[in-house]
């Protein structure tokens, strides 16, 4: 009898076992119920949508559609559109890689509480999208778009939905400048700056854009003011400080009065390049906060040094966005005047149109000619019936580069005098003299205006290359 009660003891156990055993394996069968698919979940056209609002962490942003998109918390905000259709563009046509059926726990999946909810709203109809956990495994996140099924997407829309208001900002837009017509500088410098080709009053045919100066125009540097603008279409416009700038802000950063405005007259050409029928506008307000400014200035008249920063900003037309920018951005952008600009060269005409040299060394002139020798299309060139090779004096007058501009008059020895004949349109000569200044720097003088130092190695390591060839 024992036997047999253990037989069925046995038999019992393995009945309950058996039983389990069918239930769990039923209910893997049922939770791990995967299914590759191609499935389009959701089609939503942006045109149909009248509200978009999402939430992550502590995150909660919420977007309406009338005439316009507007922010919820503040329709003061400009909101990027095209930044609301680009969040809206991803479930336009939102396909699965996988489709989970039957969902009971949403849990193991991270959807009883979701990294992120999106809603979207239609006329007809509320979508809520639920992003769970992320598959390392597949490389692609969960998601439940309501239907009881969850999905491994092909496009994780939480890349897209990590942000914060800042990035819904629709920022001032910045010119390419494809052609500068003029450019007016106001504020710590008053001057204006004129683009006019094939001009007659420059060495150099690079040269493009021009100022007033004594009543005449004078060059600036092409390839200088080119930079300047292109950092003007690189300014990062990322850290805005009001987006409804009010008079009080305007006044407290530096703006009512700014330290430096330009206003430039351009054209911007089309995608398909062509050029507008009107010339554009824009204009860039640059001002300091004038708080700490004062703090800055008490401090060096004290002849103390200010430990603090400076904070800079920029406005542009007139926009009510400011923007805060980098010390290092103020100091581009300040750097506007008319020295600045100009050409740091004092030679700017081309050397290859060199057609002769008058020197003055200590005292003593030495001439040097060109002509051609028979089979050669270059120069040649000659002190008396010497033949003189000039590509190092060019490159030491190359060298010479302007690093102070100054007015001020010669007071000391001159170190040499070059009169450079060349074959051009417009000026047919330019004298380019050398004084002593101190141990480091030579001023330079060019037609006889003082045009600023150059440094004094350079400069003598031009008398030295003269020396060479008119000494033989």
């Amino acid at each position: 009898m024992k036997r047999f009660k253990k037989v069925f003891v046995l038999l019992g156990v393995l009945v309950v076992a058996c039983v389990a055993t069918w239930i769990v394996m039923h209910t893997e069968e049922k939770k791990e119920k995967i299914k590759n698919t191609d499935q389009e979940i959701l089609r939503i056209a942006a045109k149909d949508v009248t509200s978009l609002s999402w939430k992550y962490d502590n995150v909660s942003l919420a977007f309406e559609k009338g005439d316009r998109w507007k922010w919820k918390d503040d329709e003061a905000f400009p909101v990027d559109e095209d930044k609301v259709n680009e969040l809206l563009d991803i479930f336009s046509s939102f396909g699965a890689g996988f489709a989970i059926e039957d969902v009971e726990d949403y849990s193991q999946y991270g959807l009883s509480q979701p990294t992120c909810t999106i809603t979207i709203d239609t006329a007809e109809k509320e979508y809520q999208i639920l992003l769970g956990a992320y598959s390392t495994m597949d490389s692609q996140r969960y998601v439940s778009v309501g239907d009881g099924n969850v999905y491994l997407v092909k496009t994780d829309p939480f890349d897209s939905y990590e942000i914060e208001i800042s990035d819904m900002l629709k920022r001032d837009e910045l010119p390419n400048f494809d052609e500068i017509l003029s450019v007016e500088v106001s504020g710590s410098e008053n001057y204006t700056i004129t683009y006019v080709e094939d001009s007659k009053e420059t060495y150099c045919s690079d040269d493009l854009f021009f100022t007033q100066k004594n009543g005449k125009n004078v060059p600036l540097d092409t390839e200088l003011l080119d930079e300047y603008t292109s950092n003007i279409s690189r300014l990062p416009l990322e850290n805005y400080v009001s987006y409804k700038v009010t008079d009080e802000e305007l006044k407290a950063w530096g703006l009512a009065n700014p330290e430096l405005t330009l206003k430039f007259h351009y054209s911007d050409n089309d995608e398909d390049g062509n050029k507008p029928d009107e010339a554009q506008t824009f204009l860039l307000s640059l001002g300091r906060n004038q708080e700490e400014l004062t703090e800055k200035m008490k401090a060096e008249i004290n002849g103390e040094e200010y430990s603090g920063t400076v904070t800079a900003y920029v406005r542009i037309n007139d926009s009510p966005i400011v923007y805060q920018i980098s010390e290092d951005n103020y100091e581009i952008l300040s750097a506007a005047g008319y020295n600045d600009l100009r050409h740091t060269d004092l030679y700017t005409a081309p050397y290859e149109a060199i057609t002769g040299l008058d020197i003055s060394l200590d005292g003593v002139d030495y001439r040097i000619t060109s002509g051609y020798e028979e089979g050669n299309s270059s120069r040649t060139y000659y002190h008396g019936e010497d033949v003189v090779n000039l590509v190092t004096f060019r490159n030491k007058v190359r060298a010479l580069e302007v690093m102070e501009f100054t007015d001020e008059q010669p007071k000391d020895k001159e170190e040499i005098s070059v009169t450079f004949y060349i074959e051009n349109n417009n000026y047919t000569e330019m004298t380019l003299q050398l004084y002593r200044y101190d141990g480091t720097y030579c001023l330079a003088v060019v037609n006889g205006e003082t045009v600023g130092l150059v440094s004094r190695t350079n400069a003598m390591a031009l008398v030295e290359a003269a020396y060479t060839f008119t000494l033989g």
